[in-house]
């Protein structure tokens, strides 16, 4: 079972079941207003602290100028490296699992 993406100030709740209940992820933790450590950091311990079973980094290699209808951010958004973002939430939590994605589209 998945659930629906639903966008609330640049984040997303994704969720999914595997037998064991529902797990819920919070993702787009380094972009936006979360794109420098402290805030994503911030972000991710209340996550921690809600019961999140995961927060997610986006990766964007390339962004478009001017913003195409398939860019999720304009070129630019403020975004934290993701391997920064994921070893300083790494650094910063206990229990919390963290990932990363990569763009859906084809890059030149």
């Amino acid at each position: 079972m998945r659930c629906r993406r639903g966008r609330s100030r640049g984040w997303a709740v994704v969720c999914a079941s595997y037998g064991r209940g529902v797990r819920l992820g919070l993702f787009a933790i380094n972009c936006n207003t979360c794109a420098d450590p402290e805030s994503c950091v911030r972000v991710a311990r209340a996550a921690e602290a809600a019961g999140f079973d995961s927060v997610w980094t986006g990766e964007n290699l390339v962004l478009p100028d001017p913003r195409t209808p398939m860019s999720p951010l304009p070129a630019q958004a403020p975004m934290l490296d993701t391997v920064v973002a994921a070893t300083w939430v790494a650094a910063h939590t206990s229990r919390i699992r963290i990932g990363t994605t990569t763009p859906r589209w084809r890059l030149v």
